[in-house]
């Protein structure tokens, strides 16, 4: 038999896990499959929605060597930094960024259903 501090324990603990369940997701990591002229890689993309931030990772591939981008769309500032030359490139202003944060997460969203379904169990 649960005494009754028990049982306040253990329904505090029901209330917090359930509470946690219903919120909504705020910061997401999808991994994106890639053909680049034959050549098969994923990138990884983290959506930050609170920071306003969505970072990108990308292995090397081609002639192209491994990049890893930070885009924070709240201050308008993108950096894009090169692994092996050891270098990084900050833009100000949303220069080359022709989408928003919402816009991309949907797409992302749409692409994982499009795919997960198109390929069913």
């Amino acid at each position: 038999m649960l005494s009754e501090k028990s049982l306040v324990v253990v329904l505090v603990a029901t209330v917090v896990v359930s509470s946690v369940h219903s919120l909504p997701m705020w910061k997401e990591n999808f991994r994106v499959s890639i053909n680049e002229t034959g050549t098969e890689f994923s990138e990884d993309v983290e959506i930050d929605m609170i920071k306003q931030q969505v970072r990108v990772h990308v292995p090397a591939h081609n002639a192209l060597q491994e990049t890893a981008s930070l885009h924070d769309f709240k201050n308008g500032h993108s950096i894009t930094c090169y692994i092996r030359d050891g270098y990084c490139v900050l833009r100000s202003g949303q220069e080359g960024l022709d989408y928003t944060l919402s816009s991309l997460k949907w797409g992302l969203e749409t692409l994982q259903v499009i795919y997960s379904s198109s390929f069913p169990l």
